[in-house]
């Protein structure tokens, strides 16, 4: 038989709050002090008041909260309160009604209604009917004002000029410099009357002494005596009530090797109550005493565990495989324009706008700062571009000239209308756009471009098709502003390496990998037995993706299933950690070369301009020119050299101190940063382009 085990359970239940609430009437002596700078108002010959008196009335109402003889006590009252500060003068001399000489004996007055809303909250003890408290004041004076007065007390024959013994300097004038709130500290003592369980009436003295002037200029305090009576609703404190439970339990041991495991049987239980009281408390303990019978059996079999999972992740490091701690991005913060090419291009002998150009069913929700920084995937939404500007710039307008290709489509000048009025239509229905903003200019007889792409290949015919878009005013063609994004620029690792490290190699029937980052599943595969060892490539629109992500840790999952059918799960996070450099880079694209020329024309040295205007001298610049991949690449290699050599000139005639680090141009041997391929007569156009980039320190970029 084990020895009894004692259990004790213990619960309170409170009495209700013991709170009261009241409303009553308190009147009041006020004394003013002074630090004797107080003077009269409009009267230079008075002296300065030192005191004064007042007294003030107003309704009460209060809260009360008293456990046994320790509370506190929060009023707030209205106090209709006034004061008069009086002084007598006789520094001035003058002639009496018999011709002697006397002093001039002069009474100046200051009355002054302050009224106020007064809050106190009290610390209080109670010793029988009797209340003694302390605590804090604050007050809110309410529009206080004064007025001034003297009245002449001798002689006799001297009066003011009004002919009067008296006269009113300042009349109702609202006291100047005063400090709307005032502070202070109060004491008091309450005595209370019950007139029945839940009602009393509670007379209570309490002194005010202030911390805080009445105005700013002077040390004027206002400290008060108030005798108030309220009558209060509540309950007293009761003393609480204690429950508590001791449990005592008796345990009888019995061996039965026929039953499998342990179980118990529980026994008979007798029940009894104790009541106890003390000073503050009625306990009430309920006591159970039981006896129980645990039956001991034969051990049960070993069940059967699931499969054992580890996930851990690996990395090629200075040529040996180290255990992946993070993902590491790094980035360099962006600001670049992009330019918007006008152009809409159009199938063979069709006026239907192509598919890859974004065409809404509403300009609603549409945001141009909200797109990629990708100038071929911003060219999607070239009409939507102009659109949103032309309904935000009103007296903006713009001019549609069409083309057909002259070997294809032999010119065809009914075609190329019909390609302009799809355009305009689709601003005036979409973007609601005024048709007198927009100008079809005048076909002519043969609607071919004015510089024809010369190469007889299907790239250069499809760039003869196109619509383009003018505008006089340059909000409307502007670039495309991405202001201060995070271009990823490195990361590591490239390859991680899933081992399946430590996890059950036998008896497995199938596995499953997966792999995600926030809401995008990024890795999922599965197979048949032991779980391999599985090489997952981290591409770089991933790790884009995670460079702009708010999540902070890539997951993988690896889930193994055994032939019993029973299955575990291990889960491996990555942490990511994002770094930027201490540099900025600014990017402008220039699309103002004319075919086969290399000369600036006026928007593109405005462009640049604007691009200088804030260079610093410890900023570096590099020029690169590209071309696209029609005609002969000597010549566009040439070219593009030529273009960016013509750019650098201009930048060192406007700022010859300028640290230009790089002039070079490549042709179509490399593509433009944002462009993937020449397949698209965009993507040619856009490479036609000379790239400037400034790198800057990041608090210059600012």
């Amino acid at each position: 038989m084990h020895p009894y085990i004692l259990a004790q359970e213990e619960s309170d239940a409170k009495t209700s709050l013991p709170i009261w609430y009241g409303f009553g009437l308190q009147g009041m002596y006020v004394h003013h002090n002074t630090d004797g700078n107080l003077q009269c108002l409009n009267d230079p010959a008075c002296p300065s008041f030192n005191s004064g008196s007042g007294f003030g009335l107003g309704p009460l109402l209060s809260i009360e909260w008293m456990k046994n003889n320790w509370g506190l006590l929060s009023t707030l009252s209205y106090n209709m309160a006034n004061g008069n500060l009086e002084i007598e003068d006789r520094r001035a001399l003058t002639v009496n009604e018999l011709g002697q000489i006397v002093p001039l004996v002069r009474n100046h007055s200051l009355t002054m209604q302050v009224h106020n809303i007064t809050s106190n909250i009290a610390l209080q003890m109670k010793t029988g009917d009797i209340r003694i408290y302390a605590g804090t004041n604050i007050g809110f004076l309410i529009n206080p004002h004064w007025t001034a007065s003297s009245s002449l007390i001798s002689p006799s024959n001297i009066t003011f000029p009004s002919g009067k013994r008296d006269t009113i300097f300042v009349n109702e004038q609202t006291i100047q410099n005063h400090n709307p709130i005032q502070f202070g500290t109060i004491v008091g003592i309450g005595y209370d009357v019950t007139l029945k369980e839940k009602v009393k009436i509670s007379p209570e003295l309490t002194y005010t002494l202030p911390f805080s002037s009445m105005i700013s200029s002077s040390d004027w305090k206002q400290s008060s005596l108030a005798l108030s009576v309220s009558i209060r609703w509540g309950k007293e404190s009761k003393k609480d009530e204690e429950f508590k439970k001791d449990i005592f339990i008796d345990t009888i041991e019995v061996k039965r090797p026929e039953f499998i495991g342990k179980r118990i049987v529980k026994g008979s239980t007798l029940q009894s109550l104790e009541i106890s009281e003390t000073s503050s408390a009625i306990i009430t303990t309920e006591i159970i005493k039981r006896t129980d019978t645990l039956i001991i059996g034969s051990l049960p079999p070993a069940s059967a565990k699931p499969p054992t999972v580890n996930l851990l992740a690996y990395a090629p490091q200075d040529s040996v495989l180290q255990q992946v701690k993070a993902i590491t991005l790094q980035g360099q913060f962006v600001t670049e324009g992009f330019p918007i090419l006008p152009l809409v291009f159009f199938k063979p002998h069709s006026s239907e706008l192509a598919e890859r150009y974004h065409q809404l069913e509403s300009s609603e929700g549409f945001r141009s700062d909200s797109l990629e920084p990708n100038s071929i995937l911003q060219h999607k939404d070239i009409l939507n571009i102009i659109g949103e500007r032309l309904s935000k710039n009103a007296k903006a307008t713009i001019n549609l000239s069409s083309m057909s290709d002259p070997i294809t489509e032999k010119s065809d000048c009914d075609l190329a209308l019909q390609r302009a009025q799809t355009v305009k239509q689709y601003l005036e229905n979409i973007w609601l756009i005024d048709q007198s903003r927009i100008t079809i200019n005048p076909m002519g007889k043969n609607c071919m471009p004015e510089s024809p792409t010369q190469s007889k290949t299907e790239a250069g015919f499809e760039e003869n098709r196109r619509v383009e878009i003018y505008s006089d005013d340059d909000i409307i063609l502007n670039p495309v502003v991405r202001t201060r994004y995070i271009q990823l620029t490195d990361y590591s690792p490239k390859i991680i390496h899933l081992h399946p490290e430590g996890s059950t190699n036998t008896g497995i029937n199938t596995w499953q990998l997966h792999a995600e980052y926030g809401d995008n599943e990024i890795l999922d595969t599965n197979g048949l037995g032991i779980a391999p060892i599985v090489d997952y490539s981290l591409e770089p629109n991933i790790a884009t993706l995670m460079n702009s992500g708010e999540p902070s840790k890539f997951q993988a999952s690896l889930t193994l299933q055994d032939r019993k059918g029973l299955s575990n799960t291990r889960v491996l996070e990555i942490p990511i950690n994002r770094d930027t450099t201490n540099y900025a880079v600014q990017r402008l694209s220039l699309m103002h070369f004319g075919v086969l020329k290399s000369t600036l024309n006026e928007a593109a040295k405005a462009s640049i301009s604007k691009f200088i205007s804030n260079l610093e001298q410890d900023a570096t610049i590099s020029i690169v020119g590209y071309s696209d991949n029609l005609g002969n690449p000597i010549t566009n290699n040439r070219l593009s050299k030529s273009r960016a050599k013509t750019v650098s000139d201009f930048i060192r005639k406007m700022r010859p101190n300028s640290n230009i680090v790089q002039i070079d141009g490549v042709g179509f041997s490399k593509l433009p940063p944002g462009i993937l391929s020449h397949e698209l007569p965009e993507s040619r156009f856009l490479s036609r382009t000379v790239q400037i980039e400034i790198i800057r320190s990041w608090k210059n970029s600012e």
